[in-house]
């Protein structure tokens, strides 16, 4: 399967509000995975803090295959310095990713890298 076909998918794939996905098929497992991603990003902060010599340690990350910049809250809760978030299949929510940090929604400088498809 190419990249550019990945991309297609899911820049397909409708953004519809919270009260259509919760009748999804699959919203305990998106839910599922949204808490493990989190849990696992705020204990690899915690370790990060805790084996710094600085407390006020903030880490800067690099998002690989970030799709649509759906885990920008969860960096921000975990208070990163900033976040480089890099994918093909975000094209179409770039300008909703920039609202988020122009409204004060992300407390961290972010970078937003996509591209069409680099292997054709």
């Amino acid at each position: 399967m190419s990249s550019e076909t990945v991309a297609q998918h899911y820049n397909a794939v409708r953004q519809d509000g919270i009260a259509v996905r919760s009748e999804s098929r699959i919203y305990y497992l998106r839910n599922l995975n949204n808490w493990m991603k989190s849990e696992l990003i705020n204990e690899a902060m915690q370790m990060l803090r805790d084996a710094a010599v600085n407390k006020m340690f903030r880490p800067r990350v690099l998002d690989l295959a970030c799709g649509k910049g759906g885990d920008l809250r969860k960096w921000n809760i975990a208070n990163v310095d900033s976040v480089v978030m890099a994918g093909q299949s975000f094209i179409t929510d770039f300008t909703r990713l920039c609202t988020a940090v122009l409204l004060d929604y992300v407390h961290f400088f972010s970078h937003f890298h996509f591209c069409i498809s680099l292997l054709r």
